[in-house]
């Protein structure tokens, strides 16, 4: 508790310079990780040899040394911003021990000059040791930034397959998170007395020698306690709102009302506690590091103390302390300025685009047909789509034993005709024997499996654009062919497109037919796949769509559409991001919310506003 106590005043004295020097890091932080990061991710997919990461390259991706040297190398950059913040944060803590004030600059760049000392090979250990103690010196940054991460379902699958390996790398590095958090000096001697990294190591574990489990649980229970606190204010005070706003709210209004206050009460929490966190643990360590460092008699150690002491004395005769601030404060002004220069220029020139309103281009493809109103891929979801406004029918289509081309979205017939056979397995007789109504709906009962020459014969009839999504198997024989046979025959080339997640099958189409517009449906993470010449457009699953990759799409004056989407929210996001068609199971319903979008514009902006801020 007097650990705690001390080091609350060591943070008290230059509370201000320290929360302005962290403002200021995690801005300019912000402004060249993300760039640097992505910059740095692109070249490891150039060098690795392909376009992008997709479920079927990830493996590949893995397998390259290239990769982990690219990542390694993000590991450094992250490491070094992460070691600017705490050398400033130490040095703060110094000036604070010595009853001096200081301001964020000079904490900037005394954090900056020491992270710089890590060139020199003795010292590169420092790097691996930052990465080591993140759990717990930003805890609240890291834990607030875990709740809305959502990994891509193949990155999944990836650990999925590789349980066993991520396991043992979490247990090591959990291992050697906690031997490191044993040795926490470290950092204040290679800060402070310019000691080598592994000097740093060998005096922080002498001064710990007897306080080593009191120091890891003070600042195990520290970390703690701030996660907990922050996310027990955030849910009080989201109840809290929520009770007040459904006093003067509509039930109709109260839960769009509830989810703006819950996201701006987050967001103030979340920063605030990311701001102090850091500086609040580093004063406990440093406190303790203060009172323990006294009881150890190091002559090298005293030597470079009053060395140091004496540095000090000196540059404080030398320097106009207002002088000194005026300087900083002026730097930090004439800073911001420039940025905000820099920001207008990016929007006059087109540079940074600002969504005020919702586009209206934007398709509707009636998944399966309107397969929520009727069972999938039938004749009768067909009509109820096209009756309800739809302007693209998105269809399966696979092949029966006898090269039928029948609507199915699984191989196996089993999910919506209730018969565990394959489709490549049997005739088309039999195929007409299935009741694919039924279980839908008594309404339906008695469907059929329709064949793709019943469905284009009745688009030709209706007027009605399909999606012809295919679904290859090793075992079909002339499927693509059949297919573009059959659009040739109804001469669909201008009424249709065809989808595959098959780049294979797509590249024959093309070469059949180069007329036929083709659409390739990827799980897309990251990386460039947009110049593939035998492709036309892409459909992507809607939560990895972002508006850089929409406009990397349609800078190769390609289309792309999104899947499944089904909710007025995610709908609305996606006409903000331009997208060119939103595939759907209620394609009446998202006719109506695009068709009224721009009524609610200033609600919706507002929340968008808040969420992404």
């Amino acid at each position: 508790m007097k650990n705690f106590k001390e080091g609350i005043a060591l943070l008290k004295f230059n509370l201000s310079s320290i929360i302005l020097f962290e403002i200021i890091h995690k801005i300019i932080s912000t402004a060249i990780l993300a760039p640097l990061v992505y910059a740095i991710l692109n070249f490891s997919i150039d060098i690795a040899g392909l376009n992008y990461l997709y479920s079927s390259t990830m493996t590949l991706y893995f397998t390259k040394p290239s990769t982990y040297a690219c990542l390694f190398v993000i590991l450094m950059v992250l490491a070094m911003f992460f070691l600017i913040n705490i050398c400033g944060i130490i040095c703060a803590m110094d000036y604070s021990k010595r009853g001096e004030k200081t301001n964020p600059l000079v904490l900037l760049l005394k954090g900056l000059f020491n992270a710089l000392r890590v060139i020199s090979p003795r010292n590169m250990g420092i790097i691996f040791y930052v990465l080591a103690v993140l759990p717990v010196t930003f805890s609240v940054m890291i834990s607030g930034s875990l709740f809305g991460i959502r990994l891509p379902e193949f990155f999944r699958q990836f650990i999925k397959m590789n349980e066993r390996a991520v396991a043992i790398a979490l247990i090591i590095y959990v291992a050697i998170c906690i031997i490191t958090v044993c040795k926490i000096f470290a950092l204040n001697y290679f800060t402070l007395h310019h000691f080598k990294f592994h000097e740093s190591v060998v005096l922080s574990k002498k001064v710990m020698k007897h306080h080593t489990l009191g120091i890891f649980l003070g600042v195990i229970l520290l970390n703690v306690a701030l996660v907990g606190i922050m996310f027990l204010l955030e849910t009080v005070f989201s109840l809290a709102a929520k009770g007040v706003l459904s006093k003067f709210i509509s039930s109709k209004a109260l839960s769009f009302g509830v989810d703006i206050a819950a996201e701006i009460i987050f967001f103030v929490i979340y920063i605030t506690f990311s701001i102090i966190s850091t500086p609040l643990i580093y004063s406990y360590i440093c406190a303790c590091f203060y009172r323990y460092e006294e009881e150890c008699d190091h002559e090298e150690v005293s030597e470079r103390r009053e060395k140091r002491q004496e540095d000090i004395e000196e540059n404080k005769q030398k320097r106009n302390v207002a002088r000194r601030n005026s300087i900083a404060y002026g730097t930090m002004l004439v800073f911001g300025l420039l940025l905000n220069g820099f920001y207008i220029y990016l929007s006059i020139n087109d540079k940074i685009e600002l969504d005020i309103y919702y586009s209206n281009r934007a398709t509707v493809t009636a998944h399966r047909g309107d397969s929520k109103h009727a069972p999938e891929n039938t004749m009768a979801a067909i009509s109820l789509a096209v009756e309800n406004q739809a302007d693209i029918v998105e269809i399966d289509v696979r092949q029966t034993k006898d090269g039928v081309l029948v609507l199915m979205h699984d191989e196996s017939l089993l999910r919506t005709t209730g018969v565990d056979k394959l489709v490549g397995e049997v005739d088309y007789d039999f195929v007409t024997s299935l009741d694919p109504g039924s279980d839908f709906s008594e309404e339906y009962a008695g469907e059929k499996v329709p064949t793709l020459d019943e469905v284009l014969e009745f688009g030709k009839e209706n007027d009605v654009f399909y999606n012809i999504e295919l679904k290859p198997e090793d075992y079909y024989q002339g499927y693509e062919e059949h297919i573009v046979a059959l659009i040739e025959e109804y001469e669909y080339q201008d009424n249709c497109v065809v989808a595959s997640s098959d780049q294979d099958a797509l590249r024959k189409v093309k070469m059949l037919n180069p007329d036929i517009k083709t659409i390739c449906i990827v799980h897309v993470i990251y990386g460039n796949f947009q110049d593939m010449e035998f492709v036309d457009g892409y459909s992507v699953r809607h939560n990895f769509v972002t508006k850089d990759l929409v406009s990397k799409i349609h800078s190769f004056d390609k289309e792309i559409y999104v899947w499944t989407v089904n909710s007025e929210t995610k709908i609305k996001k996606l006409l903000l991001l331009d997208v060119d068609s939103i595939i759907t199971d209620i394609p009446y319903e998202a006719k109506e919310i695009i068709y009224n979008a721009n009524e609610s514009l200033f609600t919706d902006w507002l929340g968008r506003l808040i969420e992404e801020y």
